[in-house]
């Protein structure tokens, strides 16, 4: 979405700002409450309640044929059991998103009263530091775990020059808010995440005596969806820890101690000299040295082993979803008698 740009004295161009920058604007009286009502917004919706109805219906459609087969003792195929566990992700996110605007490209500008510098002496904890995004990040300084390995691992991949996910962002300040984006969830969220996460991990358990075209095939299988779950779980437990502790704790002390004083020491050796270099290197990769996008090595090097292990065990089930098709269960390709539930169908 555009959402809100700021503009006014101390900007060379107006920059977005998110939902805390705004209202930390608004409530010290540096801008104007924007005069947006809720139809302004439904008028530049792309989407309409109908369409997403719809969308769920053949989904929820999905899911009871699915168990009308399973039932009656008709066989499921993995690729059957794998979208069952994006829809149940899809389910969950239409409702979050219920009252989401779809395609809003359109932005509002908003004029700031005081010149954006002025407002950073009075309120930023270390105005002499350079901003690396836009001039109010003090605002908002959360460090999210999605968010550092997911630009770090891009980076690496632009690196390679294989730029898969997302076009860098180089303007400064950003000319838009990325698309990428992962913000540092709340209580709430993860109350609504864990339950979810959960449930999609050990969806594919339920395949555990499904018929595979192979013997090999079937202990692969096995083998993936119980490390699925268990990354669930304890990848879940790793990043919540680095997210709500090791992470703004790490982010905190960069800004207090500059880069250049954590290299330096009394008498460092040649050799210690150079680790630490390397290590300030490896920790962070970004070109601007934007230090939100600094993972320490203790949280990098275990994150990198489970999430390469979960990426070879994810490309075995979507392998395995296609070529299982070529040895299926006759009862696979019967389809359900709805006349046993619903008379003179």
């Amino acid at each position: 979405m555009g959402g809100f740009l700021i503009d006014g004295p101390g900007t060379d161009r107006p920059f977005p700002v998110n939902a805390k920058q705004l209202q930390f604007l608004i409530e010290k009286g540096y801008v104007d409450y924007p005069m947006i009502g809720e139809d302004d917004i439904n008028d530049r919706n792309k989407s309409d309640a109908f369409s997403r109805v719809i969308a769920v219906c053949q989904a929820l459609w999905l899911l009871v044929n699915c168990a009308m087969r399973v039932a009656q003792g008709l066989a499921l195929t993995t690729l059957e059991l794998t979208t069952i566990s994006f829809v149940v992700v899809f389910l969950v996110t239409s409702f979050c998103w219920r009252f989401k605007p779809s395609d809003i490209s359109s932005t509002l500008t908003l004029d700031v009263k005081n010149d954006i510098n002025i407002i950073r002496e009075q309120h930023c904890p270390y105005p002499s530091q350079e901003w690396h995004e836009t001039p109010l990040d003090f605002v908002c300084d959360d460090v999210s775990f999605c968010a550092v390995h997911w630009h770090y691992y891009t980076e690496i991949l632009r690196k390679m020059h294989i730029p898969l996910f997302s076009r860098p962002m180089t303007a400064k300040p950003r000319d838009r808010i990325v698309s990428d984006n992962f913000p540092v969830t709340d209580l709430k969220a993860d109350c609504i995440a864990t339950p979810v996460l959960l449930v999609f991990g050990s969806m594919f358990m339920l395949a555990w005596n499904f018929h595979f075209p192979s013997p090999v095939e079937h202990l692969l299988w096995r083998i993936a969806s119980i490390y699925n779950l268990v990354f669930t779980v304890i990848g879940g437990l790793h990043a919540g820890y680095c997210d709500k502790i090791v992470l703004p704790r790490e982010y905190k002390r960069r800004l207090v101690l500059p880069l250049s004083r954590l290299k330096t020491s009394t008498n460092p050796s040649w050799q210690r000299s150079c680790l630490r270099n390397l290590a300030a290197k490896l920790r962070n990769i970004d070109p601007y040295r934007n230090p939100k996008r600094e993972v320490p090595l203790r949280v990098l090097f275990p994150t990198s082993v489970l999430c390469a292990a979960y990426c070879v065990g994810r490309a075995y089930v979507l392998t395995e979803d296609f070529i299982g098709l070529r040895s299926l269960p006759a009862s696979a390709f019967q389809t359900v008698s709805w006349s046993d539930y619903v008379p003179h169908l």
